[in-house]
């Protein structure tokens, strides 16, 4: 079990993603496939990337939340997967590119079924998130703490919400 408290900035990016990644040294890329068990205040979710399985438990809104995190296994995750409506209930999948931009790092989430895309960046202080001031600001729109951009509440958004 790992436990932490996340603090990131999120950011809507409206324009084309397949430009803007053009833009950026891409470090990593790989598809991200979660299911939500629990959302609103208390999330918990099962996530699959790559070959590693965790269960992921969220708490708050906002800039910082706290969060607890269980690796677990392949067959759990198709169990659990089954137990609560197989995969598309309660679910989403994305592709996430780890960039530079800028000489900063970031994380770019491109939705699969929506017309959306997310960049979210880390902090290791809530001092350094608010004062964070980067070239990501100037291209999309700030979205940290709007509780329709979580991923939790996405599930249930429909692609003509967030048309580009």
């Amino acid at each position: 079990m790992k436990q932490k408290m996340e603090i990131e900035r999120k950011w809507w990016f409206k324009g084309g993603v397949q430009h803007f990644l053009s833009q950026c040294e891409i470090i990593k890329t790989m598809p991200i496939y979660q299911k939500y068990l629990s959302m609103g205040e208390h999330e918990i979710r099962i996530r699959l990337e790559q070959e590693e399985v965790l269960v992921v438990y969220k708490q708050g809104f906002g800039l910082a939340r706290n969060e607890l995190i269980f690796k677990t296994t392949m067959e759990d995750y198709y169990e659990k997967m089954t137990l609560f409506g197989g995969t598309k209930v309660n679910s989403l999948s994305k592709v996430r590119y780890n960039v530079i931009y800028h000489s900063e790092e970031y994380e770019v989430d491109v939705f699969d079924g929506r017309s959306l895309v997310l960049i979210e960046k880390e902090f290791e202080s809530v001092v350094d998130a608010e004062s964070f001031v980067g070239a990501i600001g100037d291209i999309a729109e700030e979205v940290t703490g709007n509780y329709d951009f979580y991923n939790a509440n996405l599930v249930s958004k429909y692609d003509e919400e967030f048309l580009i």
